[in-house]
């Protein structure tokens, strides 16, 4: 099988050209990365070469087009096509579709550019698409800057068509010495990201009673901060932790099946050394009793005093079982951390929870 390279030398893969065209527009997927030293992609040309990379769509909004690293078209013109799959290839129904007359495509290559469709497309997340990228005209061609190998995008792989191999989209995961996925950013105007009322730092056995929700902690140059944020296209969401001396994160998959049970994981990276360990308390939210966990999982001692000595060391991960409810509803929970801090400013740096609430829309069927 072959696939059509041309090997032009790039002269910047870090620049950026956006368009002005349009406001409020956010990049949802994306993978940025090029190797400058691979050349290009061919689109076109004796080869016929065609293109094409599938996406997990990541928050609802509007697709309106796409940033590409175009280095140009010598002759005829630029052809985007967004699709549905067909299982997981790049050959559904056809959405939206726009050519770009050749003499418009940056001659040179300057990095990303953007493009936009004629009308937006109303997607959703987790949606499953595929943009294709082709050239029209007799004796048309245009070049795309080359990605690193490896596997760059887990939620989407890239595929090509290309003479002399028979006609039909072929995935670059049966080259695994090749790129597997295109460079690329899929590019939203308005999105809409679901709102949580976990993610917060929390005074452990605190209630606000004007929400019946744990009491936030007083946020502080003194103490920890505390965010959660969905991912559709890794099917996850996420609670950071960030305190003076270390970061942890909680993944929860989503959506979760009722009645289920799921594994939710926590990572864990020190940002100083520790002076010892970081104990948590789970509670509630898919927990039916306290579970704890603590980081560190490994110590080392000092020969001289015999006591704990917890040095800064590589990130660590600890996997917890939890199940999911019979019913869909919000379930209360929390985190509580538990670390001596011997030069803590304020006592929320030695015991403080993180909002672990389960919301409604993390359940499936």
């Amino acid at each position: 099988m072959t696939i059509f390279k041309t090997l032009i030398a790039i002269a910047a893969a870090t620049g950026l050209v956006t368009s002005t065209a349009h406001a409020g527009i956010v990049a949802d997927q994306e993978q940025l990365m090029i190797d400058a030293s691979a050349g290009f992609l061919g689109v076109g040309g004796d080869s016929e070469q065609k293109l094409a990379q599938t996406f997990t769509v990541g928050v609802d909004g509007e697709l309106v087009g796409l940033r590409l690293p175009i280095a140009g078209c010598g002759r005829g013109d630029l052809l985007l096509e967004i699709r549905e799959l067909d299982g997981v290839r790049p050959e559904g129904r056809l959405l939206r579709a726009v050519t770009i007359p050749g003499d418009e495509v940056q001659v040179s290559y300057e990095g990303f550019q953007d493009f936009f469709f004629p009308a937006g497309l109303d997607v959703a997340a987790g949606d499953r698409l595929a943009f294709t990228v082709q050239t029209v005209g007799e004796d048309s061609y245009c070049s795309y800057a080359t990605a690193p190998v490896g596997d760059l995008y887990p939620s989407g792989e890239g595929y090509f068509d290309s003479r002399p191999n028979p006609p039909g989209w072929i995935s670059w995961k049966e080259f695994p010495t090749d790129p597997q996925d295109l460079a690329f950013a899929t590019l939203l105007d308005d999105p809409t990201v679901g709102s949580m009322s976990s993610g917060r730092c929390v005074i452990p056995g605190r209630i606000d009673p004007s929400t019946g929700l744990p009491l936030e902690l007083p946020i502080s140059r003194f103490v920890p901060a505390c965010r959660c944020f969905e991912d559709a296209g890794a099917r996850e969401f996420r609670c950071g932790v960030l305190h003076p001396d270390f970061f942890a994160i909680r993944r929860v998959p989503f959506p979760l099946t009722l009645g289920k049970p799921y594994e939710e994981t926590w990572q864990f990276a020190p940002l100083a050394d520790l002076d010892g360990p970081v104990k948590i308390t789970l509670e509630g939210g898919g927990f039916e009793k306290p579970v704890q966990i603590s980081f560190p999982v490994k110590q080392k001692f000092s020969a001289k005093s015999a006591v704990s000595a917890i040095t800064r060391t590589a990130g660590q991960t600890i996997t917890v079982k939890a199940m999911a409810p019979e019913k869909p509803g919000m379930i209360p929970g929390v985190a509580i951390f538990e670390y001596d801090m011997k030069d803590a400013e304020s006592p929320y740096q030695t015991r403080f929870g993180l909002d672990t609430t389960l919301e409604e829309n993390m359940f499936g069927q």
